[in-house]
């Protein structure tokens, strides 16, 4: 499993799956319509695979991996510049039924100034939780039960504050507006 940087990626925020906005397109204007291995920077293995897209917030990128075997996901950060690891966070998860093309580290983080966002699955349970920027874990709620067949991939959204999540499931689906700092619900 690999990231790979693109140069003309950079000055840009890059805060949640399909970027700012949600519409994927970024504003480089020298961003390549292929790529080669001049086109980037920096190519890197990561501990374990994931389906999450990275997100960046100034010179640091975000993403999640799974260890199947360990039943353990991680948090990991690395330096957008060189792509070298500044940290990573392991924490354990319950493994739970998905389709074997989905991964247990399919949702995209969300970023801001002052956290990651993370919306995960564990056993049946939605779980959200925030870490700042250096790994630390700040908050983390139980949001619910998740029972679905495929498994999750939803990801949060960080916007003005709130941390927003979704729960679309066979059981009790639900959106969420959380406090980004404290994780207490603002709105369902």
């Amino acid at each position: 499993v690999c990231v790979v940087l693109c140069g003309a990626a950079g000055g840009q925020e890059w805060t949640r799956f399909r970027g700012p906005d949600g519409t994927g397109i970024g504003k480089g204007e020298s961003i390549p319509v292929s790529f080669t291995e001049a086109d980037y920077l920096w190519k890197v293995t990561l501990p374990a695979p994931g389906h999450s897209s990275p997100v960046l917030w100034g010179d640091r990128v975000f993403l999640t991996c799974a260890h199947d075997d360990s039943e353990q996901r991680e948090v990991v950060c690395l330096d957008a510049r060189s792509g070298k690891t500044l940290w990573s966070t392991k924490m354990p998860f319950t493994p739970y039924r998905h389709n074997d093309l989905n991964s247990f580290a399919a949702s995209t983080p969300a970023v801001d100034a002052d956290h990651v966002y993370i919306n995960w699955i564990s056993g049946w349970i939605v779980v959200a939780l925030a870490l700042d920027h250096e790994g630390i874990t700040l908050w983390r709620r139980e949001m619910g039960v998740f029972k679905a067949t495929h498994g999750a991939g939803a990801s949060p959204i960080a916007l003005g504050g709130l941390l927003i999540v979704g729960n679309d499931n066979k059981e009790t689906s639900f959106l969420a507006g959380l406090d980004g700092k404290t994780g207490k619900t603002v709105w369902e």
